[in-house]
């Protein structure tokens, strides 16, 4: 298999740009979500008869929990969509430089 990273390709209808299976990562994104939001409920659950340095400890670890799964969504927004090309999917590939094939004995030509 191949890698033609940055390389032009046009659609077989002549169409630039390939247009096929698009995963966006929804699932990932509702997942980091779901997280930080038991995360930060978890943390918010107390009595109201808790003394103050058990209020100020729940406080202080509800900031930071919150903080963490703030970052956990970010990160996981901060992923690019994956294009999938299914095989068989006819394109032309636009070639501006030599390409140097195998042939199937092993040499180079």
């Amino acid at each position: 298999m191949h890698s033609y990273a940055g390389a032009g390709a046009v659609h077989a209808i002549t169409s630039a740009g390939l247009q096929d299976r698009v995963n966006q990562h929804w699932g990932g994104m509702l997942r980091a979500a779901l997280i930080s939001t038991l995360l930060s409920v978890g943390t918010q659950v107390g009595n109201s008869t808790d003394d103050d340095i058990v209020r100020a400890i729940r406080q202080g670890s509800s900031e930071s929990i919150g903080r963490s799964g703030q970052d956990l969504v970010r990160r996981q927004m901060s992923v690019q969509p994956t294009l999938s090309i299914r095989p068989g999917f006819e394109l032309r590939v636009i070639v501006t430089r030599d390409i140097v094939m195998a042939s199937p004995n092993g040499d180079t030509k």
